[in-house]
């Protein structure tokens, strides 16, 4: 027991002395190289605020939906259904929700809304704009020699080689930008949708949701179009008075859900906070970028630092940047080395 009690002191001292060592060794380092990591902090920072400068900035867009209010959902549904709903349903959250919603949220990351929306021109040409020539008005010919190496790597490897962007890459376009997080405490759900350009974020994104609604809007005028040329053709046939009545019924609430299909402005869902793109860029980001050059040249210091112990082009300069005394404390410090390395002895205290 005290064997081990004493490993772990020792194990401590040592984590103790290897930190006081580090710390004293980016003391000295600063010292003696100060102007060395003050002319890499203004090159990087140059650098970084260049990189800021040229890349090309991106906005993102964010919009907060929820169900729409009808009759089947003032008939008690409570957080608790919300949170059976979104984690698989049952009984339970089947009861009182608006299912219609779970289908537009699970529409927004489907192939059916890709293809919807590759049927718009005006939306591919929007996203794959670098390869759309508005002034000819035709996408760009891939005759480029940079296209063709990329041509021949699809080849061999089995991929597809399109001439224009189609459905699976508008797909993929959705995939990688857009994000839909459900809340479980409140039903609501946020989508996300990155782009370049504010207003074209914005519009974008706009364009999506509704054409999500018109997909699910137009599937239920379908259903309930038919329902509807069923029960009229049905009454005609029947010469029983109860059963006239239950049809008759039946077709008065199919006609109510006709007349809100075809007057509500979102059907599927409804905007809790409508799309909307902060005036910020939010790539690139100026002071993460700075922070993460400042702290790569501070460890390239650090690591250059350490080769000014070792003869050389680079110790030279090192010295030459430290300045005399610089140059007389590393050369008292290379003597100290040398002569312990002759003589052992002189080690001892």
């Amino acid at each position: 027991m005290t064997d081990q009690l004493d490993n772990e002191t020792d194990k401590s001292d040592r984590g103790i002395l290897n930190l006081r060592n580090l710390v004293a060794a980016v003391s000295e380092a600063f010292r003696l190289h100060y102007r060395l990591l003050v002319l890499l902090m203004a090159i990087s920072f140059s650098g970084a605020l260049l990189f800021v400068a040229i890349s090309k900035q991106s906005y993102t867009a964010t919009a907060v939906l929820g169900p729409t209010v009808t009759l089947a959902d003032t008939t008690g549904a409570s957080s608790l259904q919300n949170i059976a709903r979104r984690v698989g349903g049952g009984l339970l959250g089947s009861a009182g929700l608006n299912e219609t919603f779970n289908e537009f949220t699970a529409l927004l990351t489907s192939n059916r809304l890709a293809g919807a929306l590759a049927q718009n021109p005006a939306v591919m040409h929007e996203v794959f704009n670098t390869q759309w020539d508005d002034r000819n008005k035709r996408w760009r010919e891939r005759n480029g020699v940079l296209d063709g190496a990329i041509d021949t790597v699809k080849r061999l490897i089995g991929r597809p080689i399109k001439a224009v962007p189609d459905q699976d890459d508008l797909l993929q376009f959705l995939a990688a930008r857009m994000t839909v997080n459900a809340a479980l405490d409140t039903g609501y759900d946020t989508v996300s949708l990155t782009f370049s350009g504010r207003d074209e974020t914005t519009n974008l994104l706009t364009l999506i949701l509704r054409t999500a609604d018109d997909i699910i809007r137009e599937d239920r005028r379908r259903d309930v179009a038919a329902r509807i040329a069923y029960l009229r053709e049905a009454l005609l046939n029947l010469t029983v008075a109860s059963e006239k009545d239950i049809l008759i019924q039946t077709l008065s609430e199919q006609d109510q859900k006709m007349m809100i299909i075809a007057s509500d402005h979102r059907y599927a869902s409804t905007y809790i906070d409508p799309p909307y793109t902060p005036i910020r860029p939010s790539n690139p980001n100026p002071y993460q970028d700075l922070f993460i050059a400042m702290f790569l040249t501070v460890g390239a210091w650090f690591g250059l630092v350490s080769l000014a112990r070792q003869r050389g082009r680079v110790h030279r300069y090192l010295e030459w940047l430290a300045g005399r005394r610089g140059r007389r404390e590393t050369a008292a410090r290379t003597s100290v080395r040398h002569d312990t390395q002759m003589d052992p002895k002189r080690m001892a205290p």
